[in-house]
């Protein structure tokens, strides 16, 4: 690992018992009963040591934490304005070609949870282009930040994500920094850069990196994301510029 390890960081079973209702029925039946087929019965019959071997051969669930679905873009707005924001969202996306959008909030306030079909990165930069042209129909819109993964919250799990995404998509010549955004996490910042940081051999530039490695937790679920500088679109520095 070259460079300093200084990276930035913000706090924000059930059992079921059955007994037979049927004193006169046998213990066990023999024969099938006239709703299955033979064929059916038999496999039922099956020891199911059976069925471990016989799918021994398909994908193991081992790395099915990681999912796109939960979101691909995460959303600032001022608090007590989310459902203002998420009004406005969905006006932004049915522009942009998305009317499926899905916009939730987060668990912390001031924060939505955004699902789109559309390319992340380029919806975020339309976004910020309409909020250029035409101001007053982005007035809650804080700042969009887009997600490459969501996963859980094992600190394992955000290591193998994040590892695995810096070294994909930071080129060898290209710097780079983490960054992490803490909301209802006992996750340690510190640690996790630290740790993270040891696997991915690429050199750091804390004040103009090249690529973010962008962590966001926010209580179970945690994006991550390897962005350039300019695809966090803060609506606040356009407007005002």
């Amino acid at each position: 690992m070259n460079g300093g390890h200084h990276h930035s960081s913000s706090h924000s079973s059930s059992s079921h018992s059955s007994s037979s209702s049927h004193s006169s029925h046998s213990s066990s039946i023999s024969t099938p009963p006239e709703a299955l087929s033979e064929e059916l019965w038999l496999y039922l019959k099956l020891p199911i040591k059976f069925f471990r071997e016989a799918f021994k051969g398909l994908p193991s669930k081992t790395h099915t934490k990681v999912s796109s679905v939960k979101f691909n873009l995460l959303v600032s707005t001022y608090r007590n304005r989310e459902d203002d924001c998420i009004s406005e969202l969905w006006y932004l996306f049915r522009e942009l070609g998305d009317d499926q959008v899905e916009v939730r909030r987060a668990l912390v306030p001031g924060l939505l949870l955004v699902k789109t079909k559309l390319d992340a990165y380029e919806a975020s930069k339309k976004i910020g282009e309409i909020a250029k042209e035409r101001p007053w129909d982005v007035r809650y819109t804080l700042k969009l930040t887009p997600i490459d993964a969501v996963t859980s919250d094992d600190i394992e799990e955000i290591k193998r994500v994040a590892v695995s995404f810096a070294n994909k998509k930071i080129s060898e010549g290209e710097t780079y920094r983490i960054t992490v955004n803490k909301r209802v996490s006992g996750i340690s910042s510190r640690r996790l850069i630290e740790e993270i940081a040891e696997e991915v051999n690429r050199k750091v530039n804390l004040k103009n990196p090249d690529k973010i490695l962008q962590i966001e937790i926010i209580g179970k679920d945690v994006g991550i994301a390897i962005l350039r500088p300019e695809d966090i679109v803060s609506i606040v520095k356009i407007t005002t510029s």
